[in-house]
């Protein structure tokens, strides 16, 4: 079809349909039978909503790397070591999706629990940093590398972020003193606007941390059903 002017179509007795595109002063016609007819204009209509599903996903993305700026804000004001509830208010909520958030509380819960029942044992969530690769290490600087649709999932993003760490007063350029890893956000877009549903922290040596933060939490909380995790499945859905 030559690209012109608008399209109108006018149904034929047949079943068919005229279809008219307005070229300037002149008009082209085209004829189509029944059988023609209704394909073209499911044609049309898909490339009209392939084109507004485009349109929006570079929103969609930017809001996804804006939630993500606005956790590594949250992480750097708080620096948190452990999970205690007295660090997990603030902005927390409106960055996290309820379900993550209700497992953080629900961590820092166990922690009170087992260090209870178990004094004499180092509770879980206690110390170091639980969103970084490196919970332990000093970390220089973050930068946001990329956004991109998660395949399978609508209205979900990953969004990766290059941590870097090394001895304080180390230049982030520095030749040599700093390592790199990558962490992996996901972030969905819902009722409420963009959360952070889980983090990979991509971690990659003997102490760091890597894999789903969701699914570890989940498994240590097994062990502490008082703790309440079990409540915290599909929040937010």
């Amino acid at each position: 079809m030559v690209a012109g002017g608008p399209i109108y179509g006018i149904n034929r007795s047949d079943g068919g349909s005229v279809f008219q595109e307005q070229q300037g002063d002149d008009v082209m016609k085209l004829n189509l039978g029944p059988s023609l007819a209704l394909p073209l204009l499911a044609s049309v209509l898909n490339m009209a909503a392939s084109a507004a599903s485009a349109a929006t996903a570079p929103d969609v993305q930017a809001k996804a790397r804006a939630k993500v700026a606005e956790f590594l804000v949250w992480e750097r004001s708080v620096k948190p070591s452990g999970l205690y509830q007295s660090e997990l208010g603030g902005a927390l909520p409106g960055i996290v999706s309820p379900e993550l958030l209700c497992l953080l509380n629900a961590a820092s819960k166990a922690r009170e629990i087992a260090t209870r029942e178990t004094p004499d044992e180092k509770p879980p969530f206690v110390e170091g940093n639980p969103f970084l690769p490196n919970a332990w290490d000093h970390l220089l600087g973050s930068q946001i590398l990329s956004s991109s649709p998660s395949p399978g999932h609508q209205g979900e993003s990953k969004v990766k972020v290059r941590f870097t760490f090394g001895e304080p007063g180390t230049s982030l350029d520095a030749p040599s003193g700093t390592y790199r890893f990558v962490s992996t956000y996901l972030v969905k877009e819902g009722p409420q606007g963009a959360r952070i549903t889980d983090i990979d922290a991509g971690g990659s040596c003997d102490f760091c941390q890597s894999g789903s933060l969701r699914a570890a939490l989940v498994d240590t909380l097994a062990a502490y059903p008082a703790a309440g995790a079990a409540q915290c499945k599909g929040l937010g859905k």
